[in-house]
């Protein structure tokens, strides 16, 4: 039979409360507050480590396709650069065409006779009459006799070696007068048209020299190619170099 004491009999009996001796749990209960936040905290920890797994995969991934994306931007860039380019380089040549060639007047040869087209050796007199200046012609684009003029000198191996090359243009290019004169014994010309050694090769439109030879091998096919930059004609003969 169990005897319930009330507690004036339990302190008279001088017996501890029992529920006082009872052994209590360590055990501190959270709040409902401080429970969600570990709750949060463990999804957090959770989805951290799921994060750090795929992550740099990810990362490798984006790397990747943003290389890709720069280069086939710069691929389309540099096709768009190469294509102005292009266009730009044909637009200069077009217009340095227009700007080193001079309009020259033909020459006119008798039918009735054959005539080869020589290169005539001319003294200083001669070459100031023939580069007479017409004030009426302002222009290369406008129509006026050219010269193409040999300045040498006797005892230069350069001029004899480039002599033979001179001579042949002049029956490729008939429709050009050519002439050459002695620098070395015409001295005072030299000054006059800019002439500071020889073998020096020059074209005047209209009395005005309008372009220099400034190659250094002094053959035909060389002096084709000069004559043609600068007047537009072309050799009416096969042009070889023997």
């Amino acid at each position: 039979m169990i005897v319930m004491l009330t507690p004036a009999e339990q302190e008279a009996l001088g017996l501890k409360n029992v529920s006082s001796t009872t052994k209590t749990t360590e055990f501190i209960p959270l709040d409902e507050h401080n429970n969600q936040d570990n709750f949060d905290n463990i999804n957090e920890t959770t989805a951290s480590y799921s994060d750090a797994d795929s992550a740099p995969e990810e990362k490798e991934q984006r790397k990747i396709q943003i290389k890709e994306d720069y280069l086939n931007f710069k691929k389309d860039y540099l096709r768009q650069k190469l294509a102005l380019l292009k266009e730009q380089t044909e637009a200069l040549k077009s217009i340095a065409k227009e700007i080193c060639m001079n309009k020259c007047k033909e020459i006119v040869y008798d039918t009735n006779e054959e005539v080869e087209p020589t290169v005539e050796i001319v003294n200083a007199s001669q070459l100031i009459k023939l580069l007479h200046v017409n004030p009426e012609i302002t222009s290369r684009d406008m129509e006026a006799d050219c010269l193409l003029v040999f300045f040498y000198a006797r005892a230069c191996p350069f001029s004899a070696k480039a002599a033979p090359h001179f001579n042949a243009l002049a029956r490729a290019f008939p429709d050009v007068k050519m002439v050459a004169l002695d620098a070395l014994k015409y001295g005072g010309t030299n000054t006059v048209y800019g002439i500071v050694g020889v073998p020096t090769l020059k074209v005047f439109h209209n009395g005005r020299p309008y372009g220099k030879f400034n190659g250094t091998e002094y053959n035909i096919q060389s002096f084709s190619k000069f004559l043609n930059a600068v007047t537009g004609k072309h050799a009416q003969s096969q042009v070889r170099n023997d």
